[in-house]
């Protein structure tokens, strides 16, 4: 079977001493990787498995295998998200990482069979940069208060009135009051809008100003206000007459 279908996962230590769990979560990012870019029923089957190091071969679309080793060359050199990595695949980015500090592991590699990647610091601070990258910009958001947290900063919480999805709120402490004031109840945000910069989603707001929305009156029909005026500044027409007169002027 050709080489451009396969993706290297290499745990680098003393087998005797590699912690089980390291190639349970290895194989966790790994698999989270490969569905971060191809989908959820994106092919993923182990071709090989050696030991010494604790090495897996894994195949799974040559597409895929594209994407990702050339998304993990890209994080080696630069915080810049790599095309087609969204915030699923640097998590798991950084997941993977995260398997350096078990015990008996020394260096954790993943890409293609030739050049697997060296997973390292610089790979994680890359993917952090990364995944830091928000956009800002001013606006509002409407939603409904259900939340005030005053422990570590003092912020809030709104569930979005058309995604469904919670929205952070960072307060002044002024404006504590009437947040509280406003729970349970729907509100329009203004503020300083942070997006994620994969999806364009509102993530938080720091806020400017809030308030309730008002409730819309229903308009009432056309009938139940006729004849409200009286007729006597029609000086007697009827508005068919009114019409007609106006025309001939």
């Amino acid at each position: 079977m050709c080489d451009d279908n396969t993706l290297r996962l290499k745990v680098d230590g003393n087998p005797s001493e590699i912690d089980l769990k390291a190639l349970e979560k290895s194989v966790a990012a790994i698999s989270k990787l490969i569905r971060a870019v191809g989908g959820k029923d994106a092919q993923q089957r182990i071709k090989g498995l050696k030991t010494g190091s604790a090495v897996v071969d894994v195949i799974t679309e040559p597409e895929h295998v594209k994407i990702l080793t050339e998304g993990l060359e890209a994080l080696r050199h630069t915080g810049q998200r790599p095309e087609k990595f969204d915030r699923a695949a640097l998590n798991a980015v950084n997941a993977l990482y995260e398997v350096n500090t078990l015990p008996g592991v020394t260096g954790v590699y993943f890409g293609s069979l030739a050049t697997p990647i060296n997973v390292n610091k610089e790979v994680f601070q890359h993917a952090n940069e990364a995944l830091n990258d928000v956009l800002e910009s001013l606006g509002s958001v409407k939603g409904t208060l259900y939340k005030f947290n005053g422990r570590n900063g003092l912020t809030a919480g709104i569930e979005h009135s058309r995604t469904g999805k919670s929205i952070r709120l960072e307060l002044e402490e002024h404006q504590v009051k009437k947040v509280l004031e406003l729970m349970q109840k729907e509100v329009l945000v203004r503020g300083l809008l942070i997006r994620d910069p994969f999806t364009n989603e509102v993530q938080a707001v720091k806020v400017k100003d809030v308030g309730e929305v008002g409730r819309k009156e229903i308009q009432r029909p056309a009938f139940e206000v006729q004849g409200i005026l009286g007729t006597e500044w029609l000086e007697g027409l009827d508005p068919v007459e009114i019409v007609r007169l106006n025309r001939d002027v």
